[in-house]
């Protein structure tokens, strides 16, 4: 069993799956903003490869209605019986590989590489995991993991890609519930816009998840998701 599973306790698992139950109203509006981004992207190709799609309880079955073919990589059996139970109509074939984390010892798209010539023809989808890897690898905490999102869209040249994860998460809520942006903005100027209260250099409660890098000339859509009543996410989300 790859090494992610360590997703299943420290960034999923049963907990997760209860909050998604408990708290599906609040997460309301970041379903319907996701589905509002995945509806812009227009990917050529017509089989579809999901990346850490946990129980789908973000995805649109308009989305994976498109396709003729899903495979999804998700190492938690929990989370995959929750998608197949919640898309009965979706045929989804599971894939056991690692793609996403370290190697030798440190974060490296290779396993990417390996997806985009096992899959030629699909197009990819990042399912709010790329702003997990920090917590779930001690690889992602270093300056290195700057250099792992950089070179995504390298690994991916040629297929049709999104991605929606977390830019910075906390206990504030965010001022500003949906905007786009033009292009990639750092991690302090995108504090500045969502939380009026944040003041460069003093002190303020929130995690960023290090996503802030991806495909930095391409425009971006961020929302904000409310995962349970005291915690707020800051989601962004860019296609290819």
């Amino acid at each position: 069993m790859p090494r992610w599973t360590d997703a299943i306790t420290r960034a999923g698992g049963v907990v997760y799956h209860l909050a998604a139950l408990r708290h599906r109203r609040l997460w309301a509006d970041h379903v319907a903003a996701t589905a509002q981004f995945l509806a812009t992207w227009q990917p050529t190709q017509r089989k579809l490869f999901v990346l850490g799609p946990s129980g789908g309880y973000s995805l649109p079955m308009s989305l994976l209605g498109e396709f003729t073919e899903v495979v999804g990589a998700e190492p938690d059996p929990m989370a995959r019986t929750v998608f197949q139970r919640r898309f009965p109509e979706v045929s989804i074939t599971w894939d056991d590989s690692d793609y996403l984390g370290p190697r030798n010892g440190a974060m490296t798209v290779a396993g990417l590489t390996e997806l985009r010539a096992r899959y030629p023809d699909y197009a990819v989808l990042f399912c709010n995991v790329l702003g997990q890897l920090p917590i779930l690898h001690e690889e992602a905490q270093t300056e290195g993991f700057f250099d792992y999102i950089d070179a995504i869209p390298e690994a991916l040249a040629g297929t049709s890609w999104a991605s929606y994860h977390d830019r910075v998460s906390g206990p504030w809520p965010p001022a500003i519930a949906e905007f786009e942006l033009p292009s990639a903005v750092a991690t302090e100027a995108l504090l500045m816009r969502v939380y009026p209260n944040y003041q460069s250099g003093v002190e303020f409660d929130y995690g960023d998840h290090l996503t802030g890098g991806l495909a930095p000339n391409r425009p971006r859509r961020l929302w904000t998701w409310q995962r349970t009543p005291a915690h707020f996410h800051v989601i962004e989300g860019v296609h290819v």
